[in-house]
């Protein structure tokens, strides 16, 4: 018996590698039909000649098989109002379930919004509780809707992605988007051990980090976010940390050696945007986005106490939100006329 299952866990092996098996189901192509398929032939050529006991037997296989395929067949259903979410809502599919302002798991929508003069100009409605990766199906909304071109795009630091870089680059719009180190460079509050603060050198094909110390090249390797955007970084490690002043705050791996994951492309796109941020045209802009991108989502959540979207399903949510938004403008608008 030894040397049997020996034989097979050989053949396996050559077969499968290091893949799991067909039987555990995560490399397995049996759909739920297939096996509803196989118990109706298992039902249908039952042997009438098989002892009562060997016939129940079989029933009972057969049973079972029906049972297993109803099972996968609810996998299946769940798998695809999943999509690429990785949850739903059982009482409202399209809905995913993201960490709320109090902190709290619930289902619900990631509304994206576009201002001008704190008039909401556009909007999109988001699965996706990353508002970096819900930025470009924005965009790519307006210009279906055929809207009005964008001159300028001003932005928190949370979409200031090589993604969103990449997007914008061959577009004619004035690229302001904020990265997430832009506010710390910009006081002065940057950590002296970030990332951003270590040199290239690409003669030597080395890093060099604040404390002056060497990073030797490690690996060139691709990289995918959450979105499926692939990007490339270089890989450098230091060679020696002792002794450093700053290796208890810079380190964190057990070698304790530091490694970084550059990514030059992403450095390239930021320093153009931060060229931009401090200039005239973006010093005005980065005056007026809180008051610009805010006032609406104040007023329409704490004056008009409109705190919960009331439909299901993200069609309704979409015609739902364009009737806030409309009616927010045409509030400010009657406003505006009256003083």
């Amino acid at each position: 018996i030894i040397k049997e299952a020996d034989e097979i866990n050989i053949a396996e092996d050559q077969d499968y590698g290091s893949k799991d098996l067909p039987s555990s189901g995560d490399h397995s192509n049996l759909t739920s039909q297939d096996l509803l398929d196989a118990a109706e032939d298992l039902s249908h050529n039952l042997n009438e000649k098989l002892s009562p006991r060997e016939k129940g037997k079989q029933q009972t296989r057969i049973k079972k098989v029906r049972k297993h395929a109803k099972k996968l067949q609810r996998y299946e259903d769940q798998l695809d109002i999943l999509g690429d979410r990785n949850s739903f809502s059982k009482t409202d599919h399209d809905a995913t379930f993201m960490r709320m302002k109090n902190d709290e798991l619930k289902p619900g929508y990631n509304i994206q919004a576009g201002t001008q003069d704190s008039y909401v100009t556009g909007f999109s409605v988001s699965q996706n509780s990353n508002d970096a990766t819900a930025f470009i199906d924005h965009m790519e909304k307006r210009e279906k809707e055929q809207l009005p071109q964008i001159e300028n795009v001003m932005a928190d630091s949370v979409y200031g992605s090589e993604e969103n870089y990449n997007y914008l680059k061959d577009k004619p719009i004035g690229n302001y988007l904020k990265y997430p180190s832009f506010r710390q460079q910009e006081k002065g509050t940057l950590p002296e051990w970030a990332t951003d603060n270590f040199i290239e050198c690409p003669e030597k094909n080395i890093v060099i980090c604040p404390a002056g110390r060497e990073l030797e090249f490690i690996e060139n390797k691709d990289k995918k976010t959450h979105s499926g955007y692939k990007y490339n970084v270089d890989v450098y490690r230091s060679k020696s940390c002792d002794g450093c002043p700053l290796k208890d705050k810079c380190v964190k791996a057990k070698s304790g050696l530091r490694t970084i994951e550059l990514n030059r492309i992403l450095r390239k796109y930021r320093a153009q945007v931060k060229e931009n941020l401090e200039s005239e045209k973006g010093l005005e802009l980065r005056a007026r986005r809180g008051p610009e991108v805010e006032t609406p989502f104040g007023h329409i959540k704490h004056n008009r106490l409109y705190r919960r979207i009331r439909l299901r399903g993200l069609n309704k949510v979409e015609t739902e939100m364009a009737w806030v938004f409309m009616a927010y403008n045409f509030t400010k608008m009657a406003k505006a006329k009256s003083a």
